[in-house]
């Protein structure tokens, strides 16, 4: 599972702040505040919805990474 989709989960469904949703994770608080940005930058909503894509909402979230590998990755 995607890190990110939690972070999103935690932020829309359980209405936790920034700094915890980072606490959490272990990750900064400017982390998150970024996500959550990018995310409403692109018109998105949560949950999302069956038609998007985690390949598109890995490119319109973080440009430039690349995220092809040859490990298997765990769900």
């Amino acid at each position: 599972m995607r890190t990110y989709l939690d972070v999103f989960r935690l932020c829309f469904e359980d209405q936790l702040s920034y700094r915890q949703i980072a606490l959490a994770f272990g990750i900064g608080r400017s982390t998150v505040t970024e996500l959550i940005a990018r995310f409403n930058s692109h018109n998105l909503a949560w949950p999302l919805s069956a038609e998007v894509s985690l390949a598109a909402l890995d490119q319109a979230l973080l440009p430039g990474s690349d995220y092809q590998t040859k490990r298997v990755l765990l769900d």
